[in-house]
């Protein structure tokens, strides 16, 4: 993942808030693409860091969302599994700007 080691080093240089956020989901999607959950909360983490002073409805979301869906490992596909997984990420749509 190439990119994102690219993207730590200018956010490192200094950027705006959003790059710093934007990498996270970024990151987020790739690391849930290929199935390294311990990544996806780690980058959930560090938006929930990066925002808490100010914490973001977008970003409450992406969190949200992350989570929910690295929970949601092919191995739990039981129908109570996928049920509560399905309420986490309505919960998160619910907090979600309109």
């Amino acid at each position: 993942m190439q990119f994102l080691g690219e993207g730590e080093r200018l956010l490192a240089l200094g950027c705006v808030s959003h790059n710093h956020i934007q990498l996270r989901e970024l990151a987020i999607d790739a690391f849930l693409e290929i199935g390294d959950w311990d990544a996806v909360e780690q980058n959930c983490e560090r938006i929930r860091s990066y925002t808490a002073a100010e914490p973001l409805a977008a970003s409450e979301f992406t969190i949200a969302r992350g989570r929910a869906l690295a929970r949601f490992r092919p191995r739990r596909t039981g129908r109570r599994a996928c049920a509560r997984r399905w309420s986490e990420l309505q919960r998160g749509r619910d907090r979600a700007p309109s």
